[in-house]
């Protein structure tokens, strides 16, 4: 019975990892050391040129959205401006909200526009899927 508790035991610690043994002398650190190199760490300065220039950048954001006329859209307030356009009975109102020259979205509504939704046909697949299909007119 004893015999069979000691195998247990040492089946237990032959199943648990070891943790590398270290060097025995500080020769063969050094040796392993050297082979390893030299190894680029981060300075702190580093991080903090990122954090200023992250600050100059949200300044500017800030600045430039408090502007009166930037007369700079992204594509997403351009498309909207447009369908905006198609209802709106005075340019110089979607100038203002759009934070726009009036003459510069005079100019834009003029010589562009932007795609209305027509006819819409919906078709019925073989295996029950439904797929609709939008008819693009420009107005």
């Amino acid at each position: 019975m004893g015999h069979a508790a000691s195998k247990s035991a040492k089946s237990a610690s032959a199943a648990v990892p070891r943790a590398p043994k270290p060097p025995e002398r500080p020769e063969q650190l050094l040796a392993n050391l050297t082979k390893l190199g030299q190894v680029a760490v981060d300075s702190p300065m580093v991080l903090q040129k990122t954090h200023a220039q992250m600050t100059h950048i949200v300044r500017t954001r800030a600045q430039s959205e408090n502007t009166t006329l930037t007369n700079k859209l992204d594509a997403y307030a351009l498309s909207h401006l447009y369908d905006m356009a198609k209802d709106a009975k005075n340019p110089d109102t979607l100038a203002q909200q759009f934070k726009l020259d009036p003459q510069t979205t005079r100019r834009l509504l003029q010589r562009y526009n932007s795609p209305s939704i027509g006819r819409t046909n919906q078709i019925t697949l073989k295996d029950g899927e439904i797929r609709v299909y939008k008819e693009a007119i420009w107005v």
